[in-house]
């Protein structure tokens, strides 16, 4: 057993659905990803699916007890987190949307499922002035 297999197991029992955010639809643009990753919490930390059903459904993870880690990622706006969601997770594909400059690229928190490692990936917006950019540029 190595250190990732101690890691307690993931409960999306622990999800809710609050009101949608209606200034997110200027950032929403950025994310042209074919549904491989979706939005779980808004720029104004509001939960973006109703139940527990549509979580699965969303992820793409229909399979019964199974047990999955979460990785997130943290960090200054503009220091490469979706891309290395992106490399280390999904092989370079863009899952989690990128750029080449310090915009409104991830808003919220964004997540998607690897079915190779069975792994929850959690792509976070920048600590240093996403909302900001996003809503006044």
């Amino acid at each position: 057993m190595d250190d990732f297999d101690k890691l307690s197991d993931f409960s999306p029992n622990l999800f809710i659905m609050k009101k949608k955010n209606p200034l997110l639809n200027s950032c929403m643009k950025c994310h042209n990803n074919n549904n491989k990753s979706f939005l779980l919490l808004d720029g104004q930390e509001n939960l973006q699916v109703p139940d527990v059903e549509e979580f699965l459904k969303k992820l793409n993870c229909t399979e019964n007890n199974i047990k999955v880690k979460v990785v997130s990622i943290f960090g200054n706006t503009g220091d490469g987190k979706s891309h290395t969601m992106n490399q280390v997770f999904f092989k370079g594909e863009e899952v989690f949307q990128t750029s080449n400059e310090q915009n409104c690229c991830t808003l919220g928190v964004w997540i998607a499922f690897d079915p190779i490692l069975n792994v929850i990936c959690l792509d976070t917006e920048g600590l240093q002035g996403t909302y900001i950019l996003c809503y006044y540029s």
